[in-house]
């Protein structure tokens, strides 16, 4: 038999686990196809960076960055009163994301797993984080109104 987590134990995860874990990140916007896990570097052109409304972020302080609120729904969703807002360094077509921890390691993961970062795909009407326009143009700014991770009811 598989061993299965509870609800009340994925949602006690979300707020004790992935929300210290993650509050104070960056979500940056990438052009190309996503890598084939997180843990392996960045692939393509970085469009943009969204912070908290569009300041400078700064390595493992986090200021600027982005954080979120937990539900007992198993859902961590972006925080209202924050604005995520980036403006583009360069134009393409935007393809995927990668949301960094505040420490913002970047390239391939050591092996080690200290690298924290969650990955998606980015699209208009499918993906996990979804765009108006995939056409990314340098200085034209962007808001991403709501952003949620849902954790699975149950995982083997």
């Amino acid at each position: 038999m598989a061993l299965r987590r509870s609800l009340g134990l994925r949602n006690a995860y979300i707020n004790a686990g992935y929300k210290p874990t993650l509050d104070l990140c960056i979500l940056e916007i990438w052009s190309g196809t996503q890598p084939s896990s997180a843990e392996s570097a960045e692939t393509g052109t970085l469009l943009m960076a969204i912070t908290d409304d569009g300041g400078a972020f700064t390595d493992t302080t986090g200021t600027n960055g982005l954080t979120f609120k937990a539900g007992a729904t198993g859902i961590l969703a972006k925080t209202v009163a924050q604005t995520w807002k980036g403006t583009a360094g360069a134009t393409g077509t935007a393809g995927w994301f990668r949301i960094y921890a505040k420490a913002h390691n970047k390239g391939a993961d050591p092996g080690d797993e200290s690298y924290v970062r969650l990955d998606g795909q980015v699209g208009t009407t499918s993906g996990q984080l979804r765009l108006h326009s995939l056409a990314i143009v340098t200085g034209v700014p962007m808001t991403i109104d709501t952003f949620a991770i849902t954790l699975p009811e149950a995982a083997t």
